[in-house]
């Protein structure tokens, strides 16, 4: 009986192990024949991707190589203007590839035989990436059109005196700029009225440009100029926005120009704030007082009607008294708020400056000791600027709290 056992038990096992072998030679077959088809698939696909069947990828695989091909020598660059624009033209200066440390080079300048100087642009791995001939040829393009226009004293009127061209390179873009009569105040509706007429004849000379050259003015400026000829504060509407209406121009050259016209025509508001610097506790005064930086404007709702107002002071004294739990700097701070609440002006937000306070404001409801207790070292501090969070309910120093800037 013993021997039967012992028989079946190494028939058995032997059973197994011829199992296990079939089972590997399976696992072996499968992972050949997958790694077979894998293989197939990708040389299939490179094959194809050489082919004309995908002229789409090869286009794009050719103008991402010729973007890293480095080709920027004087013939190269003569070539490639022959080929992109037609014309012959001679190099000026060849500064080579771009550096990135320096921003040295990226460019060079060639001169066309009817005299058109342009930068033809080279990038970083040597490669010419476009030029601005287009550009550089616009200028003389809108030159010529404003000289010869039958429109210009329609667009002038009695309140502009000279229209001229101005351009931005870093851009490649065209404005127009209207100089204002001396006589002739900004505020006066003759103005705004004149402004209108004159945007309403450029958008057509941009439909003439654009079916012509491809070209269009990007903005209509106007300024005053100073007694040296030099342009004074300078505003604009965007001219490829439309504008329906006298009002809706209005609206947008106010929002637009808000800080030049705020800053400009508001001179009453700003006395009387300054009048209150006196007023204002020790150690605590309107910041940016010689500058007019103590006032800014979040909404003009006309060019003398700003609606949302932002105040700055600032705190002085030592720098122990300009610690953020310095009770004797929050009684200034409050006297201040009291000051500024006299006022009567839609202030929205009063920023306090150089005050020192932990760099994390949530831990501000705990004075130096505590926080050098509960921390080791402390929690590190900063001097800055900060918002008086909630001003027009601040009623004690308990109140006085700051939020980000």
């Amino acid at each position: 009986m013993r021997s039967d056992s012992l028989f079946t038990c190494e028939i058995h096992s032997g059973g197994r192990g011829n199992r296990l072998k079939n089972r590997g030679k399976q696992l072996f077959i499968i992972i050949s024949v997958a790694g077979f088809i894998i293989f197939v698939l990708v040389f299939g696909l490179i094959q194809l991707l050489n082919k004309p069947l995908f002229p789409f990828i090869s286009e794009v695989s050719d103008s991402v190589g010729s973007t890293f091909e480095s080709k920027h020598s004087d013939g190269d660059i003569i070539n490639y203007i022959r080929e992109e624009h037609g014309i012959d033209v001679e190099v000026l200066e060849n500064a080579g590839a771009e550096n990135l440390k320096t921003s040295d080079g990226g460019y060079a300048l060639v001169k066309a035989e009817d005299g058109t100087e342009f930068k033809v642009n080279i990038n970083i791995f040597g490669a010419i990436s476009g030029d601005t001939y287009a550009y550089e040829k616009g200028k003389t393009v809108m030159q010529q059109f404003i000289k010869s226009n039958d429109d210009i004293p329609h667009v002038l009127g009695d309140v502009f005196t000279n229209i001229s061209l101005k351009t931005d390179d870093e851009t490649s873009s065209y404005y127009l700029r209207l100089r204002i009569d001396d006589n002739v105040n900004l505020l006066d509706d003759a103005f705004m009225e004149q402004l209108f007429e004159a945007y309403e004849i450029v958008m057509r000379w941009n439909d003439q440009l654009e079916i012509s050259d491809d070209l269009s003015f990007k903005q209509l400026q106007t300024s005053y100029f100073g007694e040296e000829g030099d342009a004074e504060e300078v505003f604009y509407i965007n001219i490829m926005e439309k504008y329906a209406t006298l009002e809706q121009l209005e609206k947008t050259f106010v929002s637009t120009n808000e800080g030049e016209l705020f800053y400009t025509y508001n001179e009453d508001l700003f006395e009387y704030v300054e009048s209150f610097n006196e007023k204002l506790p020790e150690y605590i005064d309107l910041e940016g007082f010689m500058g007019k930086e103590f006032l800014e404007c979040y909404s003009l709702e006309e060019a003398t009607h700003c609606s949302q107002l932002g105040l700055h002071i600032a705190v002085n004294g030592d720098e122990e008294f300009r610690y953020y739990d310095n009770e004797k700097m929050r009684e200034k701070l409050l006297d201040a708020v009291d000051v500024i609440k006299s006022m009567d002006l839609p202030i929205e937000r009063v920023i306090v400056h150089r005050i020192t306070l932990p760099l994390d404001l949530d831990y501000q409801d705990l004075d130096r000791e505590q926080l050098k207790e509960k921390y080791v070292g402390g929690l590190k501090l900063q001097t800055g600027s900060v918002e008086l969070e909630n001003f027009q309910q601040i009623e004690k120093t308990d109140d006085i709290k700051f939020i980000e800037d």
